[in-house]
């Protein structure tokens, strides 16, 4: 029988000393996925630090039952570990179910789970129904912004601002010299940030404009490049 030994409860929150968990990840990640899909379980934690197994379940649940959950899901994991030696060792997939940690699944899953094929690939129709689903494959392009707004952005910063109070503070004490000095400043420094900035766009632009990626695919039985 698997060890399990609750060392904290409340009314719909019970942790738990696994025996085992302590230092596997292979086994947390277990657990977590599992019982996170039992129906009245609504999180669950595993620390393999720690060895403890935090649940919030359904109040309404008896505690027995999660514990028997547990222990079960446990002794699961365990006995798909007792492989022989000639074995190949048992993959723990630790993909959550919301589309992220692909590269933890098998291919065959993967094919399976997007409908398509290897063989095949995908046919005119999936490829239509995907596009008016999640949209066209492409990245959106930040539009080149216009000049007069690059010029309005080198005066819109703190020092700027009280470089300019300082000049008119010049100005209006008699400091005339002083107040175009500044303005001088200000001008320049204004200029050099539109000549840099502008320069950057025109770079980024090119480099867009130099090739598109491209990607060999199958469509209807067919290599294909896109």
């Amino acid at each position: 029988m698997v060890s399990t030994s609750a060392i904290h409860r409340v009314k719909g929150r019970i942790r738990y000393k696994i025996e085992g968990l302590y230092r596997s990840q292979a086994l947390a990640d277990y657990l977590q996925q599992t019982l996170s899909q039992q129906t009245g379980v609504e999180e669950v934690k595993a620390n393999s630090l720690t060895g403890n197994l935090l649940i919030k379940f359904d109040p309404t649940y008896p505690a027995s039952e999660i514990k028997t959950l547990v222990e079960n899901t446990v002794a699961s994991y365990q006995s798909g570990q007792n492989v022989s030696s000639e074995s190949q060792p048992q993959k723990t997939e630790t993909f959550s179910s919301d589309g992220k940690d692909w590269h933890f699944l098998e291919i065959d899953r993967i094919v399976q789970q997007f409908g398509t094929s290897p063989t095949e690939g995908l046919s005119d129709s999936a490829i239509a129904h995907n596009a008016q689903q999640y949209g066209s494959n492409t990245f959106l392009e930040a539009e080149a912004r216009p000049d007069l707004e690059i010029i309005l952005e080198q005066f819109n910063s703190l020092p700027v601002a009280l470089l300019g109070v300082a000049a008119g503070i010049s100005l209006v004490t008699g400091g005339v010299a002083d107040a175009l000095t500044i303005a001088g400043v200000v001008g320049l420094n204004a200029v050099i940030g539109y000549v840099t900035e502008s320069q950057s766009e025109r770079i980024i632009q090119s480099l867009k404009s130099q090739g598109k990626p491209i990607a060999l695919v199958i469509r209807n039985g067919r290599e294909e490049t896109i």
